[in-house]
């Protein structure tokens, strides 16, 4: 079963692209080498400039699990500066995707 990790930040005042660029710095290459990521998406919501939403694709349940107790912990620390408290983060079973972009 595909699952997708949907979780949404909320920034300080004008830190939302200072954030995310720590995030790509810090973590991204951890999440894109850790065994059954299938993919990832940064969704910038229009009008809301203190918002953020990241969204990981996982193969199945044990991919999540070891993504959350081994990477993400190490993506909260450097962001401690630029968001304020920790994501709203809800799970969902991938039912279909296709993506053109």
């Amino acid at each position: 079963m595909v699952l997708a990790r949907v979780a949404s930040w909320k920034f300080k005042h004008e830190m939302r692209l200072k954030g995310f660029d720590a995030l790509e710095k810090t973590i991204t290459e951890a999440t894109r080498k850790t065994k059954g990521f299938r993919g990832s998406m940064v969704l910038l919501p229009v009008g809301k400039l203190d918002t953020g939403v990241v969204i990981t694709i996982w193969e199945n349940e044990n991919s999540l699990k070891s993504y959350s107790r081994d990477v993400v912990p190490r993506a909260n620390r450097p962001l401690k500066k630029y968001v304020i408290g920790h994501p709203n983060v809800k799970l969902y079973r991938v039912f279909s995707a296709e993506l053109k972009y």
